[in-house]
Formats: C-alpha cells, sequence, structure tokens
C-alpha cells in the first residue's frame, strides 16, 4: 500500500480556513432566536395559500389557491424567542396563525425557508413556511 501525505502551502491553508469559515455560516442548523422583519410572508401547499402580514399585522390572505381571499388583522397572543402567535377572525371563523424558528423546506419550489409557520381556521391545520416579504 502506498501512502501519500499532501503538505499544503501557507496560502492554501489559509484559504482552506477562510473556506470552512464561510462554510459553518451558512449552517443548516436552525435558527434559535425569531425575529421576525415586517412585511412577513407565510405560504405553503396543498392546497395553495399565503398569508402577507404588514408592519401594523393587517394581513392579505388568499386560500384554496386564490380562491378565497381576505383581509384581516391578527393580534399578537405570544412572542417568545423561538415562536409567536397571533389570532384573527373573519366573519364566524377563528384564525391563528403561528411562526417558528426554523428551516422550513417547501418541496414543491425546492426553496428552504428561515420559519416554519401553520395557520389554523377554526379545525383546519394548514402547514407552511415564513419568509420576510419584499415589496416590489
Amino acid at each position: 500500500m502506498i501512502n501519500f501525505t499532501w503538505v499544503a502551502p501557507k496560502g492554501m491553508r489559509i484559504l482552506t480556513s477562510i473556506c470552512l469559515l464561510m462554510l459553518a455560516a451558512c449552517s443548516t442548523t436552525p435558527s434559535s432566536s425569531l425575529a421576525l422583519t415586517f412585511p412577513f410572508q407565510v405560504l405553503g401547499n396543498e392546497p395553495g395559500w399565503s398569508v402577507r402580514l404588514n408592519y401594523d399585522l393587517a394581513a392579505d390572505v388568499v386560500l384554496d389557491t386564490g380562491s378565497t381571499r381576505f383581509n384581516t388583522t391578527f393580534t399578537p397572543t405570544h412572542h417568545s424567542t423561538t415562536h409567536w402567535v397571533a389570532q384573527a377572525k373573519q366573519g364566524d371563523d377563528q384564525l391563528v396563525l403561528r411562526i417558528r424558528a426554523g428551516y422550513c423546506n417547501d418541496t414543491m419550489s425546492d426553496t428552504v425557508y428561515a420559519y416554519q409557520a401553520e395557520l389554523v381556521i377554526n379545525d383546519k391545520v394548514l402547514q407552511g413556511c415564513g419568509r420576510a416579504a419584499f415589496d416590489l
């Protein structure tokens, strides 16, 4: 058996160290703190739905892949370093929006988001992901 030992030149070792530090900054470990930036958007699939929260927590809600749309205002009921919960009403329907720190993968678009989201309408639970919404 032949063993090869390669000693990287000094410049290469520094470059390797910098690359390792950069990769560590892109860690797949979920964020441990919740810092929402408004406007904020949560979205999910099957059926397609989304909630766009504005600075004042007024929300544009889209359900059933766009066939149901309405505006409402959420009222925060809980906020911690790991999750945020708010409630709203739309007619006779009670809405609860939960946002948690932690990576979320949208398998339809193969996009990874920094937040996990859940929208509960009465007894119906919709799972999704969240991100800062950008004004276009």
